[in-house]
């Protein structure tokens, strides 16, 4: 849950970033991390581990 709401208030700041043609890279950025993590989340929790996304901010618990 925490890594959703991440993942949308980087891709709010990516969207104000398009204008500055940064915001492109960002999404194409955020797209791929979203599927990297999913992966890596889906085979920790496979195992029985816990597994924290990174650049996730902790709102709750």
């Amino acid at each position: 849950m925490n890594w959703l709401i991440s993942l949308i208030i980087y891709s709010m700041i990516c969207t104000i970033l398009v204008f500055v043609a940064v915001g492109l890279l960002g999404f194409v950025v955020l797209a791929a991390l979203n599927v990297i993590f999913a992966i890596i989340a889906s085979i920790k929790a496979n195992n029985g581990e816990v597994w924290t996304y990174p650049l996730s901010f902790t709102f709750n618990k």
